[in-house]
């Protein structure tokens, strides 16, 4: 996560890496700085629960089908 007017990072950089990682997802914050948390914390909290809230679904998933595997 990195701020729409963040001057210490090399945006390229970042969506190059998204595109060559498969479990990384960059994302930038509009109107804000480096310091995306000060400049937009509502932003920044829902981007987290978001991110949150797919990895325990993911490890449900997970855990379903582990616990489908040994229960046959």
């Amino acid at each position: 996560m990195f701020g729409e007017h963040d001057d210490r990072l090399v945006f390229d950089h970042l969506w190059a890496a998204q595109n060559r990682q498969k479990n990384l997802k960059v994302q930038m914050v509009k109107g804000a700085s480096h310091y995306v948390q000060q400049d937009d914390p509502e932003k920044v909290n829902t981007i987290i629960r978001d991110f949150l809230k797919i990895r325990q679904l993911k490890v449900s998933n997970k855990m379903k089908k582990i616990q489908n595997f040994t229960a046959s």
